[in-house]
Order: structure tokens, then C-alpha cells, then sequence
């Protein structure tokens, strides 16, 4: 076999080609194979057998098999014919039509019996007796253009079907997708052929990439390390989500205690092929039986605190904030969703302080910053806006994100302004006042606007894609409307509460004034809340519609993940109720981020949450804690009016200025009403923008289909890593990136995924936050931001994939939530967080639902494990950890 491939012509190669030096296939035994003769792919794994790499047994089929196959089967003037590019409707026939014309050609006789001496050749002293089957095009994962993704691989191959495997291999090197990719790049179809690599299989116990350096540069001396499960196909793709692991290059000790026994050996192995290569590498590997194997390695193409490119560029010495953004754009941000929304925002606040005459100094500086994925405000602009309005200071902003004021700037508000800055002051006033007006408009018309677009549901595939383009584009316009009336509403709720809170003070005290505006505004947003919308359509379906006993046994019993599948089996009843949840999550829109997941793409966690609602009673459900709430919060004024109107102070104050009718009492219910109603109608803007944010993921779902099939994209998912003008271009046919770009953005937002989250204050490009002391004691103190006393067992909750396992009656404890956890709160007894505000998504919400919540309690997830009883009070702010329910039983 290796001299029938290897060592010049064979009897059956002068048969073919005619003269000597043919050779129709070669064994990667490290003799120095080209890229010319058998494809980059194969060439780079010959390299590897060279240095003494563990690479399962393989062989390549050279680009002179594929010509002689394309010359004796006719094929040369069939793919010579071929248009450059399809229509959308036509690129699945057109790819079956290229795939059957390569099937049923005639298979020349002297590479059937190469290929069955190939297979025979990597399968020798295998138990499996399968292979893989690979593309090594002559043009792939070259400087100039990369096909990852794109061409045809077959998995676990057996002898009857290698031929077969072959054909589509070379099949895939004329699909229509790929076309269209090779002549964006500008390569000629002349030059290009298909090696195949015919490669023993592995029985992978586990598989995955390992990076010899950080690819995002942020932690150097480590080795990163991403390891799934079985064969490594869902990781390439992005359909499973890897472990991470980071190995310490100086002792091969892994950063964690569940690290698999096999990665010393994998790492040592991955740096000897560094040293063997002279760079960094991204290395494929597979273990199986405990032994290490590698399958592929290329130089790194990024190392650098770049990043993926899209990460803020600021001056060293502006000063930004990480709190108070995350309700907005949680997480961390890939390029599509960050070029969205940062571009929606910045021009939201300049529209802002434009209509309300702000003037700001450094124009030049981004108002919303991205710095290792994550967004963060800028703080000096806050405050020098804050600055211009009447009554508003820089410390005023430090406390509302903060907590505190955290910069020296108390001694220059302690002086009275001069008159020349009172009059600079009444100037904001006015536009303040005709922009209170403005909004009510302004919301009232987007609000319907959203209604009118949400219910269109037009079938986004039967639209052209220029059609598609030009309806985003109005969705879009939409969608700026709607965040320059949310910013600006926002500013208006925050104003007016903040108003309440000093008129208040003025008779009940600082302490007493905040718990008293929280309570005040209670109960006059219901379902108006972000996110509250889908959580009281779930609970009409559990009380309405779950109470047939055949549905309701499909929905709460058996394994969540299969409701879908139960309901469908039950027939009409459970079809019926199956189709108007997929409407009510389609009308749901995005979960907490505009163009981001939407609930449609959260189905696990929509049902984990109905699931929950049987361990309810009607009277626990949110429509009767709403209806508590608003009869807490009327019964609460008029008690507090009462105390209040009694005292002394208020008497005298109302006879010595003559008050026959007590305007104060008017003026304060009046204050609470517009209060009430700016929050009710931030609430209404922000949920209304995150329906019309389903509406635009859906369309770029839909554009993203058409990549894929074109070839223009390798997987579904990977629109995320293009910008917004990226994806925009690729869909009207002209260039953008390459997959190994998008593959390495892909790469930096995992890495950022695991990183730390950014300081809450910081200037410049931020460090990692500067690790706290873990509070001492027995009891945490926090923000009080929902009245109310519970004991219970906690739940720690760092993301959504943790709360599948909240139970009814648990205290919710996290770092900080957005709207995609309301559904959390149907359930749980109280809630605690380490961030957020007064006027937070988690405040806002526990008030609402009743349910006692203290915000700001620093440490909360690290005191607070799983399973532990607390008292969360929500009153006086505490939260205190027990050993034992007994204790306070006792």
C-alpha cells in the first residue's frame, strides 16, 4: 500500500495517467506533503506526524485523483456551467442537483481501488474499522480565505460507504454557498482542487481545542482549554457549550479540582508541538481509552489585547461606571448585538440632552462604553448633565448608580450657585417641562406603533431578501423611536421619584422617606413591568388551561425538556395548548436584550417556570399579589397622610401660611400620581422595546438561514459575531469577513464569558475589580428596596442555566437580574442581589409581586450557599444567615 502511494508510480498509475511521478494518494507519514498536492488540511497533519504528534493513522487522496476523476466522469463541464450564485428559493436544489451529478458519475477503477487500499490502510489495527472523511482544498485555511465550515466531513465511515463519502467530499467543493464564497474572494475555480483526507476514527471519550496561549491575551501563561463530551463536532459548530479549563504552562496544573486526569498529558503534548512549530497554537484533540490523539494544528491568528475588535477605545482619563447598565445590555456583548443597541443608545442620549438644552464638554467620548465584552455608562458625562439641571448634582448621580459617592466633588456642591448658573439652570428647566409632555405623546405612539408591527407575523421566507432588508430597516426605525423615548422616560421616572423621596424627607426623615416613596409607587405598574406580561400569560395558562388532567399530566410530570413532545402526543387539547404558548412567546418578543434571544429560543425555561406554578394556590398567584400590593400601597398613604397631617410641624406650617384647603396634601398625592405613572410608563417602553426586538431577531434569524445556505456562513449563530453594517453587507451579496475571523470572535467571547466582571468604577481601560472583603458577622446589609420579613432556604442563581432548579418558596440570591428572570419571581419568597437600585428591574418587580427584597448586599453569593436559611428583611435592609431553621424556630 505505501508504495502503490507513496514511492513513485505503480503499475496501475502508468496504467492511468500515462507516465511516471503519478501518484493518486499519499500516507501522511511526515515525508513533507504540499499543499498543491494534497490541500492545506492534510499538508498541516503531515507536518504534525513529522514532529512525533499522536495523529490517528491517515491518508490523502491528491488533487491529481480529483482531476482525473472530474476529467473521466464529464464532470469538468457540468460544474464549468454552473451560475455563480442561486436565488434563496433555489439553493437547496441546487445543491441536491450538484450532489446527485458527482454520485452518479462514473468512478474511475484505479481510485476505487485506492480508495478501498486507503481505508483499509487508516482502519489497520483499529477495532472500529470506520474513518473520517475530510475535505483539504487547495484554497482552504489559507491566508486569503478560509472555507471552515463549508465543505462536506463524514463521520464514522465504513468500508462500503467510503466511495460515496469521497464523491460528496468533492461534491462539496461546487455546493452554491461555496461558489458564492470563492468568487467574493476573488479565487478562480480553475485553480482550485479537493484533497480528501481518509482518517482512522477515535473513540472520543472526550474531544475539544486548546489554545497554548490566550487568544485574547488577558491571561498570559496559561494554556485554555475547551473539552466536550464524546467527538468534538457540536463544538465546532457552537451547538454544545464546552467546559473551560486554564492549565498553568509552568507546572501543567489545571484551575480546576474537576479537571480531567488527561490534561497534563494534553498540555505538554500541545507545547512540545508549540516549540516543534515556533508559535502559538490552536490545536483539535481527541482522548479515547485515556490516550491523547491530535487531530489538527494551526498558528493562532490573534494574540492581543484587541480583543475581537470592538471593544471601547476611551480617553485614559474618562471615568465609567459598570453599575446601572446590565438591566439594559446584560452580559457580555457579541459585535451583532453591541453595534445594535450602542448605536441606538448613544443616539438616544444625545437626543436627550439636546431637547433638554444639556451641554457637554467632551462630545468626543462614547456615552456607552464595551470593554472586554461588557457595557459599561460614562460617568463624567452623567454627571456634568446631571450638573446643568435644576437641583440634580454629580453626587446625585454617584448615589443613584452607586450607592455612594465615590469622587471628590461634595465641597464643590456644598457652595449656592452663583446668578449667572441659576439662569444656565432655568433654561433645562423649561425643556424639562415640555418634555414631560412630549413623552406621554411619545409613549402612548410607540406603544401602538409596537402593537401594529408585533401582530403583522409576516412569513419572513417567503420575503427576497432585499424586501427582508428594507422591513428590518423600518423595524429598526422603530426601534430608535422607541429607546429615545425609553431613555428619556427614564430620566422623567427618575426625576420624579427622586422628588418624592426630598419632598417626603422633609416630614418623615431621610431613612423613613425612602421606604416610603418605594411603598407610595407600589402597586400602580402591575403588569406593566418588564417582563411581568409573560409571566401573567403564564399563569392564565397554568389556572386556564392546565386544569385538563391529560395536559396538565403532559405539562408537570416527566422530564421538562420533553413537554413539547407529551403535548403533541395528547392530541387536540395538548396541540391546541401547545400552539397558543409558541404565540404568546413569539408575541413575548426578546427576553432582556433588543435583537437578542427571544423567548421562543427560552422554551426550557418557560416551561421549568409553568412547571413551578402547580406548586402554587390561586390566591399565591401574581394577579393576587399585584391586588395585595396596590391595596398595601393605598392603605399606606392614607395611614401615612394621617400621621403626617397630625404633627406639629405640619399644623403650624399650614396656619402661619394661611391654608384653608391643604394644598400640601394635594400636592403630594399629585407628586406620588406622577410618580406612579413615569415608572408605569418606563415599564410599558421597555417592555414594548423588547417586543420589537423579537421582531428584528426573528428577521435576522432569517437572514442568517440564507448565509448559511448560500455558504456564506458555516453555522446558524455565527450572525452574532458579525457588526450590524457586517451582516447588512453579506446580505446583499457583497464581502465581509472570513469564517476564521468570525471563528476567533467566537473564541474571545467565550474567554470573556469566563472572565471577571469589569470594576464599578473605573478610568481608562479597566483592570479587574479589586477583590472585596468578605463581610464578617452574621448578618449582610444591603439597599432596603421591598418591604416585608421572610425566612427561607436560598438559592444562589448566577445565570438562567442555574435557575431550571429554583423551588417555590426559595430566596432568590444572585449578582443582579434583567427582565429574562422575571418568571423567577412567580415563585420565589424573597429576593437578594448584590447589585442594583431602588429603581431597579429586581426592585421594581418584588414591590410589585409583594415579596421582600434588599438590594446591594455585597458578598451575598459567597456567604450565601445553596441551601442555607436566611431572613431577608426587606425593611431595614438586612439579610441574616442561619445554620438551621431551628434557630428561629426557637
Amino acid at each position: 500500500m505505501e508504495k502503490s502511494m507513496d514511492n513513485g508510480p505503480t503499475d496501475r498509475s502508468r496504467e492511468v495517467g500515462g507516465k511516471a511521478g503519478v501518484a493518486y494518494a499519499r500516507r501522511l507519514n511526515g515525508g513533507g506533503a504540499l499543499i498543491a498536492d494534497v490541500g492545506g488540511k492534510a499538508a498541516s497533519l503531515d507536518r504534525l506526524v513529522a514532529t512525533g504528534a499522536p495523529v490517528p493513522t491517515a491518508v490523502a487522496l491528491t488533487a491529481k485523483a480529483y482531476r482525473l476523476f472530474m476529467q473521466e466522469s464529464g464532470l469538468d463541464g457540468f460544474v464549468a456551467d454552473l451560475p455563480v450564485r442561486v436565488p434563496p428559493g433555489d439553493l437547496v436544489s441546487d445543491a441536491r442537483r450538484v450532489e446527485k451529478a458527482f454520485v452518479e458519475a462514473p468512478f474511475p477503477s484505479v481510485l476505487k481501488t485506492i480508495a478501498q487500499e486507503a481505508f483499509f490502510t487508516a482502519v489497520e489495527g483499529s477495532s472500529m474499522r470506520l474513518v473520517s472523511v475530510r475535505s483539504s482544498a487547495t484554497a482552504e485555511d489559507l491566508a486569503s480565505a478560509s472555507f471552515a465550515g463549508q465543505y462536506k466531513t463524514s463521520l464514522n465511515v465504513g468500508e462500503a460507504d467510503v466511495e460515496k463519502a469521497i464523491r460528496l467530499c468533492w461534491a462539496s467543493l461546487w455546493a452554491p454557498g461555496v461558489r458564492a464564497y470563492r468568487a467574493a474572494q476573488g479565487l478562480e475555480p480553475i485553480d482550485i482542487a479537493m484533497g480528501v483526507i481518509i482518517q482512522r476514527m477515535v473513540a472520543a471519550d472526550h474531544s475539544g481545542v486548546l489554545f497554548t496561549s490566550d487568544p485574547t491575551g488577558d491571561r498570559p501563561g496559561l494554556l485554555r482549554v475547551e473539552a466536550v463530551e464524546g467527538l468534538g463536532e457540536g463544538l465546532v459548530s457552537g451547538a454544545v457549550t464546552p467546559e473551560l479549563y486554564w492549565v498553568d504552562r509552568s507546572n501543567l496544573t489545571a484551575d480546576r479540582d474537576d479537571a480531567p486526569p488527561f490534561l497534563p498529558v494534553l498540555a505538554a503534548k500541545a507545547m512540545q508541538i508549540e516549540e516543534d512549530f515556533g508559535a502559538s497554537q490552536d490545536i483539535e484533540w481527541s482522548v479515547a481509552s485515556g490516550n491523547v490523539y491530535i487531530l489538527q494544528a494551526r498558528p493562532i491568528t490573534t494574540t492581543s489585547l484587541a480583543g475581537d475588535g470592538f471593544d471601547t477605545i476611551v480617553d485614559p482619563r474618562a471615568t465609567f461606571t459598570s453599575a446601572g447598565l446590565g438591566e439594559m445590555l446584560p452580559g457580555v456583548l457579541p459585535p451583532l448585538l453591541w453595534t445594535i443597541n450602542s448605536t441606538m443608545l448613544e443616539e438616544a442620549f444625545g437626543s436627550l440632552y439636546a431637547a433638554l438644552g444639556v451641554r457637554l464638554d467632551d462630545q468626543g467620548q462614547p456615552m456607552v462604553g464595551r470593554f472586554r465584552g461588557r457595557a459599561a455608562l460614562n460617568l463624567g458625562k452623567l454627571k456634568q448633565a446631571a450638573a446643568q439641571m435644576p437641583g440634580g448634582s454629580a453626587a446625585e448621580v454617584e448615589r443613584q448608580y452607586l450607592g455612594q459617592v465615590v469622587t471628590e466633588n461634595e465641597h464643590q456642591e456644598s457652595r449656592k450657585p452663583g446668578v449667572t448658573e441659576r439662569l444656565s439652570r432655568m433654561r433645562p428647566a423649561w425643556h424639562a417641562l415640555r418634555l414631560r409632555k412630549r413623552l406621554l405623546v411619545d409613549s402612548e405612539v410607540f406603544l401602538h406603533a409596537t402593537r401594529l408591527a408585533v401582530g403583522l407575523a409576516p412569513d419572513y421566507r417567503e420575503i427576497p431578501t432585499v424586501s427582508l432588508l428594507a422591513y428590518r430597516a423600518r423595524v429598526r426605525d422603530l426601534a430608535v423611536f422607541g429607546v429615545k423615548t425609553e431613555v428619556a422616560v427614564a430620566a422623567a421616572a427618575a426625576a420624579n421619584y427622586r422628588g418624592l423621596e426630598i419632598a417626603l424627607e422633609r416630614w418623615v426623615g431621610e431613612q423613613e422617606a425612602s421606604l416610603a416613596a418605594q411603598r407610595l409607587t407600589t402597586g400602580g405598574i402591575g403588569g406593566e413591568g418588564t417582563g411581568c406580561a409573560a409571566v401573567l400569560a403564564l399563569w392564565d395558562m397554568h389556572c386556564e388551561h392546565c386544569q385538563l388532567p391529560h395536559v396538565a399530566k403532559a405539562v408537570y410530570e416527566g422530564p421538562a425538556r420533553q413537554v413539547e413532545r407529551r403535548l403533541v402526543d395528547v392530541g387536540g387539547d395538548g396541540q391546541e395548548f401547545l400552539s397558543m404558548v409558541r404565540a404568546a412567546l413569539r408575541r413575548a418578543g426578546s427576553t432582556a436584550l433588543y435583537a437578542g434571544d427571544t423567548w421562543e429560543d427560552a422554551t426550557d425555561a418557560f416551561w421549568s417556570a409553568l412547571r413551578r406554578c402547580s406548586a402554587l394556590q390561586p390566591g399565591q398567584g401574581p394577579p393576587s399579589k399585584m391586588a395585595g400590593a396596590a391595596e398595601g400601597a393605598a392603605a399606606y398613604f392614607k395611614a401615612l397622610l394621617d400621621r403626617v397631617t397630625k404633627t406639629r410641624k405640619w399644623r403650624f406650617t399650614r396656619v402661619m401660611t394661611g391654608q384653608i384647603i391643604d394644598i400640601r396634601r394635594r400636592l403630594l398625592e399629585r407628586m406620588v400620581g406622577d410618580a406612579t405613572t413615569f415608572l408605569r410608563m418606563r415599564e410599558s417602553v421597555k417592555s414594548a422595546m423588547l417586543r420589537v426586538g423579537g421582531e428584528e431577531r426573528r428577521v435576522i434569524r432569517e437572514l442568517s438561514r440564507r448565509l448559511v445556505e448560500q455558504g456564506v456562513l458555516a453555522h446558524e449563530g455565527d450572525e452574532f459575531y458579525l457588526s450590524d453594517e457586517e451582516l447588512e453587507a453579506l446580505s446583499a451579496g457583497k464581502s465581509g469577513p472570513q469564517q476564521a475571523v468570525l471563528e476567533q470572535r467566537r473564541r474571545v467571547f467565550e474567554a470573556w464569558k469566563q472572565a471577571p466582571p469589569l470594576p464599578e468604577v473605573f478610568t481608562g481601560t479597566p483592570g479587574d475589580p479589586e477583590p472585596e472583603a468578605a463581610p464578617s458577622g452574621r448578618v449582610l446589609s444591603g439597599w432596603a428596596t421591598s418591604p416585608g420579613r421572610v425566612t427561607a432556604r436560598a438559592r444562589v442563581v448566577r445565570d438562567l442555566e442555574d435557575a431550571g432548579d429554583l423551588q417555590p418558596g426559595e430566596v432568590l440570591v444572585g449578582r443582579s437580574t434583567d427582565p429574562s428572570w422575571t418568571p423567577l419571581f412567580l415563585s420565589a419568597a424573597a429576593i437578594v442581589m448584590e447589585e442594583g437600585g431602588p429603581l431597579s428591574h429586581a426592585a421594581i418587580i418584588a414591590r410589585e409581586f409583594s415579596l421582600p427584597a434588599v438590594l446591594k448586599a455585597r458578598g451575598a453569593t459567597s456567604r450565601i450557599t445553596t441551601g442555607m436559611f436566611v431572613v431577608v428583611d426587606g425593611t431595614a435592609g438586612t439579610v441574616e444567615l442561619l445554620d438551621e431553621f431551628a434557630e428561629v424556630a426557637a
